[in-house]
């Protein structure tokens, strides 16, 4: 079986756009809630964690990488789009997507002497921004 890079498409829109193919993409949503188990107020917590081997520059580009950098270590406030979509097999029938604007809350660089699989380890977290106005922007579709 060949390996797809069609089963997880990560495109980040900002000054420029970046599009990457995570090896793995996870999103979660949280909620805080009380002691008897009650939603408590705003507290949702969103957020998307990427990971890919950097070492495949067919799947995260140097120059993505470098932008995603910059994007992280950005000294401004700026939201940037991002736009995850899982795909159900190598055809292009999509499994889901989720958008929303948000930022970099984490960019990680490493080589797990572990892992023969995986030669630099790159991983990236985004954080959802909810505020008031951009609460609408946080959507998951099919």
């Amino acid at each position: 079986m060949n390996t797809t890079y069609k089963r997880v498409v990560l495109e980040v829109e900002g000054g420029q756009k970046v599009t990457f193919f995570p090896a793995e993409a996870k999103y979660s949503v949280v909620r805080a809630s009380n002691s008897i188990g009650r939603r408590s107020g705003e507290a949702i917590v969103a957020r998307l964690n990427a990971w890919v081997d950097a070492h495949d520059t067919t799947r995260l580009s140097q120059e993505s990488l470098l932008s995603l950098w910059r994007m992280a270590t950005e000294s401004k406030d700026p939201l940037y789009r991002v736009i995850c979509t899982w795909y159900k097999d190598d055809a292009d029938d999509v499994l889901g997507a989720v958008e929303f604007k948000g930022w970099v809350s984490n960019f990680a660089l490493s080589n797990p002497p572990a892992d023969p699989n995986v030669n630099n380890l790159f991983e990236i977290e985004f954080t959802v921004t909810l505020d008031e106005d951009n609460v609408t922007a946080h959507k998951m579709t099919n």
